[in-house]
């Protein structure tokens, strides 16, 4: 059975730098391979950020090392179109309050 996990490193527009490890990662995209914001926020809300790649590395291998298996190692996915506050309120535009 495949663990289909992995640590990835979302880096956004401007310079929030998020560690995660997830597992189905590949529901942050659409079929044509770009970003669906809604499930980027669900999959990274609760991750703290820094904008120092150095410790946003230091802490992906500490997760790395922690894990007995993981599938997908580290990956970093720049996401360079929107900054994280665009993230958070294209989900309230999508379902108004």
């Amino acid at each position: 059975m495949s663990a289909d996990n992995g640590i990835y490193i979302l880096m956004t527009k401007d310079q929030q730098i998020r560690v995660l490890h997830a597992k189905a990662i590949e529901n942050i995209f659409d079929t044509d391979g770009n970003y669906i914001s809604k499930q980027v926020k669900k999959y990274f809300l609760e991750c703290p950020y820094t904008r120092d790649m150095n410790r946003a590395n230091r802490i992906a291998q500490k997760m790395y090392r922690s894990l007995s298996a993981c599938e997908y190692g580290i990956t970093i996915l720049p996401y360079y179109d929107k900054t994280w506050g665009q993230i958070m309120g294209e989900d309230e535009k999508e379902y108004p309050k």
